[in-house]
């Protein structure tokens, strides 16, 4: 259940993987004239000038941060999402509503032990808990070269995805790291001076009091 490069990616009419343009987030600076991490230059003649740029660009403690929160957020986020749709279709499941019905002491006890099992088998589905630094930028990297490979000629964006990255002794290449990561599905909140934890913790509160407030609760 791992995500992939196209979900992140526009395609053309012909199939092929296009460049997707980033905004610059609110509060982050670039050098126009050599680029920064999260914003490259404009162009590069080849897959090796672009990797270059990426294996050698700095990532900001920031940045690192707000990635390893995204990734655990994004994981726990798929893990909580999954187990609400199978807890949901166990719940309106025929048997499971006249046990509900018959005896409502094992109903809450069955919906226990199926709310503990299920997150379990789901969680093995995520098998990567979280990453370590330095893998972290790593897989940074990998992601940054493949997401901007349309910066580049035609004929030298397959070599992009084909750009031998290794991690933990393994060798690879940036695509099948991206893949491997779910990098479409976290990285790209991760691309900011603000302090992602932050925001999500904050908007946690602000959607709480939203939901105390519309249901008439004291707070």
């Amino acid at each position: 259940m791992m995500g992939n490069i196209g979900t992140e990616q526009p395609r053309t009419a012909a199939g092929k993987f296009d460049y997707k343009p980033f905004t610059p987030p609110e509060g982050s600076l670039t050098d126009e004239s050599e680029g920064t991490f999260a914003f490259p230059p404009e162009t590069f003649d080849t897959a090796a000038a672009l990797a270059e740029f990426f294996e050698s660009a700095p990532i900001s403690d920031r940045i690192l941060s707000n990635a390893d929160h995204a990734f655990r957020k994004w994981r726990e986020d798929r893990i909580v999402a999954d187990l609400r749709r199978d807890y949901a279709a166990w719940d309106n499941d025929p048997r499971t509503v006249a046990t509900a019905k018959r005896n409502p002491i094992e109903y809450h006890r069955q919906a226990d032990a199926f709310s503990v099992t299920r997150r379990a088998e789901i969680e093995a589905q995520y098998p990567i808990h979280s990453i370590s630094p330095v893998t972290l930028r790593k897989v940074l990297r990998a992601r940054q070269i493949v997401v901007w490979r349309g910066l580049l000629p035609d004929a030298e964006e397959q070599a992009a995805l084909d750009w031998p990255v290794t991690i933990a002794g393994v060798a690879t290449t940036a695509a099948d790291v991206t893949h491997r990561y779910s990098t479409a599905e976290w990285v790209e909140r991760a691309l900011t001076d603000s302090d992602l934890a932050a925001v999500d913790a904050m908007t946690l509160v602000t959607a709480t009091l939203v939901d105390i407030d519309e249901n008439g609760a004291s707070r």
